[in-house]
């Protein structure tokens, strides 16, 4: 992670220990949120906003299984503006294909949320 340039108004340092879990601590802290160590302290002790945390990056894997719920979804809204003009057993076979399609839906977010869940 780069740093900006220290301000030139900034010449001032305050020492503070730690524990070396509570420092770990800190640092994840600020790695979220994109900041430095020294970042996050001067912005807690000065009760200024911190930032959101950044979005945890996707993987290839995730990737993959958001394209294919994607596809499901597009198909399954094809399934339903077709529905008013077809005729009965063309929407009983609909149906059996939207079941499908929703089931594998069902099972991609399954996989997909144990990817995202994984430390």
């Amino acid at each position: 992670m780069t740093h900006p340039p220290v301000s030139p108004t900034r010449t001032a340092v305050a020492t503070v220990r730690f524990e070396p879990s509570e420092y770990d601590r800190l640092q994840l802290a600020a790695r979220e949120r994109g900041i430095s160590v020294s970042e996050l302290i001067r912005r807690s002790a000065l009760k200024r906003d911190l930032p959101a945390a950044l979005p945890p990056r996707l993987d290839s894997e995730t990737v993959g299984q958001l394209r294919r719920i994607g596809v499901n979804l597009n198909q399954s809204v094809r399934l339903m503006a077709a529905w008013r003009r077809a005729a009965a057993e063309q929407k009983r076979e609909g149906w059996k294909r939207y079941q499908e399609s929703a089931e594998e839906l069902r099972t991609l977010v399954a996989a997909l949320a144990a990817i995202l869940v994984q430390p």
